[in-house]
């Protein structure tokens, strides 16, 4: 169930984890993605009154929370997508009928959908499109998610499409959504929080790899190491001890010059 202090007068969005698999990235619990924390990052940016509430694809399969609460919100964002099906122990990502078995019994928020399967889709067997899924949502967001969300609470007006153009517009918000890990169900001691350094890979000018996703993003773009050190610098304010360097294509060639 949720809070009550919920019910107030505040901006409130609800960030729903599917939990992403990429190549690159790892989503599902233990780990936590920063799809969820660059997306509380950005909302915090325009309203840092908003009321964020983090909840997993997990509390609505286990009725902890339900159909009613969510319409609550006045924003559900939705984080999704296998680019690369796996085995999993814990738990397992949102199937696109899971989504819509629950979205579709959402009609009082804006419903965004966004991440892996807002952009490429859902990797299971054979691969589904978003649009298996698009008439639950108001927005299918193919670009960066954080950016649509920043510009949709500015304006009510955004570009689906939009991505960032380097990692400056979510160095603020890599530490602001630091603090929504402590509503994850793991929290403080199951939780490793995955840590971007770049995306984007050199062979995508021919093609890259069969398997992966990667070069769809373009030629890398990344971090600086002192936005790297800022952003675990506040998960780990934020009760955070366990992390992972793995939300890129090749630790080795990070910053590399060729």
């Amino acid at each position: 169930m949720l809070n009550k202090s919920h019910y107030d007068e505040r901006m409130r969005i609800a960030i729903l984890d599917g939990y992403v698999d990429e190549p690159t990235c790892l989503g599902v619990p233990p780990y936590i993605s920063p799809y969820p924390r660059y997306l509380a990052g950005a909302a915090w940016s325009i309203d840092r009154d908003a009321d964020v509430r983090y909840i997993t694809i997990d509390d609505l399969r286990r009725g902890n929370v339900t159909i009613q609460e969510l319409n609550v919100f006045d924003i559900v964002v939705v984080v999704a997508g296998m680019a690369v099906p796996g085995r999993y122990l814990s738990t397992y990502p949102a199937h696109p009928k899971e989504i819509r078995k629950y979205l579709e019994k959402v009609n009082r928020p804006v419903k965004i959908l966004c991440g892996p399967a807002g952009r490429f889709g859902f990797g299971v067997a054979g691969g589904v499109k978003p649009r298996e899924v698009r008439d639950v949502f108001d927005f299918v967001v193919k670009g960066d998610g954080e950016i649509f969300l920043k510009e949709f609470l500015k304006s009510r007006e955004a570009d689906p499409d939009t991505t960032r153009g380097d990692y400056t517009e979510v160095r603020e918000y890599a530490v602001r959504g630091g603090g929504i890990v402590k509503q994850h169900p793991n929290y403080p001691d199951y939780i490793i929080a995955e840590i971007e350094t770049y995306r984007g890979c050199p062979r995508s000018i021919t093609g890259g790899c069969s398997f992966c996703i990667e070069p769809l993003k373009g030629l890398p773009v990344f971090r600086e190491v002192k936005d790297i050190v800022a952003e675990i610098s506040s998960l780990y304010r934020h009760g955070i001890r366990h992390f992972r360097i793995g939300n890129q294509p090749c630790i080795f060639s990070y910053r590399a010059i060729d």
